[in-house]
């Protein structure tokens, strides 16, 4: 009998510390509310190819829902317009960072969430800005904590990107979450096949700015408004947007142009420009700052459609 009795406590306890394990964070997880689908288009131009191995590590990001996102065009105006009583006031890194920052609730509410999912706090990092909390995982425990399924999605050009249809979050928790990564949005590297530029003497569609191909001498240009509506100069462009001012403290003031390759400017170009419309400029050149290895690329490949829009970039920052 005393065996019998002492069988029965051990099958007992082991039960229990079955529905134990069942109910840990199963039980906490709630009602789920999906946060994000996968855009009709994507739907239609990437198809499921295969499933991810679950085993496979996967960074996880959540993005959380900062404060004061509706001011940012204020903010920006408020420093960018000289009739502001913050013109140049422009913020510190710090600044910016702590007045978005989400609340210290949100940040709260989400690593409850992870923790109830398993997720210690050796896993769990909070990005510097706060706006991110960065997850180590595997594809297996990211399908759990979102409730989806990940696959290898392929397109018709044979590129292949990592994603879901959709998942979802505790209701709880959905209006403390912006997004969540790799998820529903498509993530490739962009080909020059994705935007192929046609001739204008084809009768292609140009990206760039458009001309008609006509060189001007420059004893022929315009010193007044009369060409605008045929050829642009800068006074055009002054007169356009009532731009009448003059800049000061010239010496120190700075201001980046972003270009991407194959998109380059030519230093002949600019030479050609300044010595028509601001002489003392010729022979400035960008400072370069390469990212990623970025490059000028006039020696490679040198035409009005990869380096036209580059050029007026510059040369119209320059004297404007």
């Amino acid at each position: 009998m005393l065996c019998i009795s002492f069988t029965r406590i051990v099958n007992l306890l082991l039960l229990l510390s079955a529905a134990n394990v069942l109910a840990g964070p199963l039980a906490s997880r709630g009602p789920r509310i999906v946060h994000e689908k996968r855009s009709p288009h994507a739907a239609a131009t990437w198809q499921k190819h295969r499933r991810v191995d679950a085993r496979t590590p996967v960074p996880i990001r959540v993005g959380l829902k900062q404060r004061n996102i509706h001011e940012i065009e204020d903010l920006l105006y408020s420093v960018s317009d000289p009739e502001s009583p913050k013109y140049g006031q422009h913020w510190e890194y710090h600044e910016i960072a702590q007045h978005f920052a989400p609340e210290d609730e949100t940040i709260a509410a989400v690593k409850e969430w992870l923790a109830e999912e398993g997720f210690g706090p050796e896993r769990v990092r909070l990005t510097s800005t706060k706006g991110w909390i960065e997850i180590d995982a595997t594809f297996g425990e990211a399908e759990r904590l979102l409730d989806t399924e990940y696959h290898v999605y392929r397109h018709d050009d044979g590129s292949e990107h990592v994603g879901c249809d959709e998942y979802s979050v505790p209701a709880h928790v959905r209006h403390h979450v912006d997004l969540v990564t790799p998820t529903v949005n498509v993530m490739r590297k962009r080909t020059s096949s994705d935007n192929p530029r046609r001739s204008l003497s084809k009768g292609g569609i140009v990206r760039g700015p458009k001309t008609n191909g006509k060189k001007v001498a420059a004893a022929a240009l315009p010193t007044d408004l009369s060409t605008c509506d045929t050829m642009i100069t800068p006074d055009c462009l002054r007169a356009l947007y009532n731009i009448n001012m003059s800049p000061t403290e010239t010496a120190v003031n700075t201001f980046a142009i972003v270009e991407f390759t194959p998109q380059s400017y030519v230093q002949s170009d600019l030479n050609m420009f300044f010595a028509n419309f601001s002489p003392s400029q010729v022979g400035t050149t960008p400072i370069l700052v390469s990212i990623d290895g970025g490059e000028p690329t006039a020696t490679v490949e040198n035409s009005f459609d990869i380096n036209g829009e580059s050029d007026l970039d510059f040369v119209h920052q320059e004297i404007g």
